[in-house]
C-alpha cells in the first residue's frame, strides 16, 4: 500500500496516469461521436453550450475549488460502494453521489471534459480554453479532493483504529478475509 510504503508510489503514479490518459480518450470519442455523428438534436447542443460557457466563465481558482468537492464525491462514493455489501446500496451510492456533481454545480474532469470536448469539437470553444479553462484546474482540484479529503482522511481512521476490519486489509477473523 502506498500510504504505509512509498516503494509501489511510483506504480501507484502510472496507474493513474494510465487510467486518466484513457479516460480522457474516452471522453473525445464521446464527445466526438455526439458532435459529428449527430445524435443529439440542435436544441440540446444550445443547453450544452450554454452550460459548458458558465463553466469556463468560473476562473481558475473558482472551478479547482469547485472540483475539489467534485473530486470528494467521486472519492467517497468509491470507498462507500467498497463499504456495501450489497447490490442495491451500490447502486444507491454511486447514483446518489454521482447525481450531485452536476445538481450542486460542482465538476469533474472526466464528465465534464465530454461537455467542454463537444463545445471544442463544435467550434464554439477552442482547444487551449479547454486544456487551461477546464481540464488542469479540475483535475488539480478532483485530486485535492479524492486524495486528501476522502483517501488520507479514511486511511487515517483505518491505520489508528484498534479493530481492524475486511476492508482496511485486516480481519480479525480468517474467515473474514477470504
Amino acid at each position: 500500500m502506498v500510504l504505509t510504503s512509498f516503494g509501489s508510489l511510483g506504480n501507484l503514479l502510472r496507474l493513474w496516469a494510465v487510467i486518466f490518459i484513457f479516460n480522457l480518450i474516452g471522453s473525445a470519442l464521446f464527445a466526438a461521436a455526439a458532435v459529428y455523428g449527430e445524435v443529439l438534436p440542435a436544441s440540446t447542443f444550445t443547453v450544452l453550450f450554454n452550460e459548458v460557457a458558465q463553466k469556463l466563465d468560473h476562473g481558475f481558482w473558482k472551478t479547482t475549488l469547485k472540483a475539489v468537492f467534485g473530486g470528494w464525491l467521486v472519492a467517497l462514493m468509491v470507498w462507500m460502494v467498497a463499504a456495501s455489501r450489497d447490490t442495491i446500496s451500490q447502486a444507491f451510492f454511486i447514483y446518489g453521489l454521482a447525481f450531485l456533481i452536476p445538481a450542486s454545480g460542482l465538476i469533474h474532469c472526466i464528465p465534464g471534459s465530454s461537455e467542454v470536448l463537444m463545445s471544442v469539437f463544435a467550434g464554439e470553444v477552442s482547444f487551449t480554453e479547454y486544456l487551461v479553462g477546464f481540464l488542469l484546474p479540475a483535475t488539480l482540484g478532483n485530486a485535492v479532493g479524492g486524495v486528501f479529503l476522502v483517501a488520507l482522511l479514511n486511511y487515517g481512521q483505518v491505520a489508528v483504529s484498534d479493530k481492524k476490519t475486511a476492508l482496511s486489509g485486516y480481519a480479525e477473523d480468517p474467515q473474514e478475509s477470504a
